[in-house]
């Protein structure tokens, strides 16, 4: 299984299941459409995205009370959107902060398995393979 890394709170964002969509600066291979990929929740937090949390979706999230560098959840990509090829898809969408957006479906958010990522789409090894696997009890919403 692959996983992406993304930082918070945009990952929380996702596990949360209020945004079905990872912003990225690269389009991911057309193989990856409708494999299953781990959201790793990077070390790093956005200090900017909370101010179009709060201001424009009314969320207010403790950055100290964040998981990083952990998998918080799974999720199949459904497809991809660019700013230049599906700009209604930008205008009307307020998550997709472009240039490119993986549309995710299917998002379940787990215990978190505490693993260190890698920027951008990355494979696990074998024993956090393992520890992942054992760990997939799916948190009710």
């Amino acid at each position: 299984m692959k996983a992406l890394t993304i930082s918070q709170p945009w990952a929380w964002a996702i596990a949360s299941g209020y945004s079905c969509l990872a912003n990225c600066d690269w389009v991911p291979q057309e193989t990856m459409i409708g494999q299953r990929i781990a959201i790793h929740a990077s070390k790093r937090i956005d200090l900017g995205a909370f101010e179009f949390l709060e201001g424009e979706q009314g969320f207010f999230i403790m950055p100290d009370r964040l998981i990083r560098e952990s998998v918080i959840a799974l999720a199949t990509l459904a497809g991809v959107a660019t700013k230049f090829k599906n700009p209604a898809f930008f205008r009307c969408n307020p998550w997709f902060r472009g240039p490119v957006a993986w549309i995710l479906y299917n998002v379940q958010k787990i215990e978190p398995v505490r693993v260190r990522g890698h920027c951008g789409l990355w494979d696990f090894d074998e024993s956090t393979t393992v520890a992942l696997n054992g760990a997939q009890r799916v948190i009710r919403r």
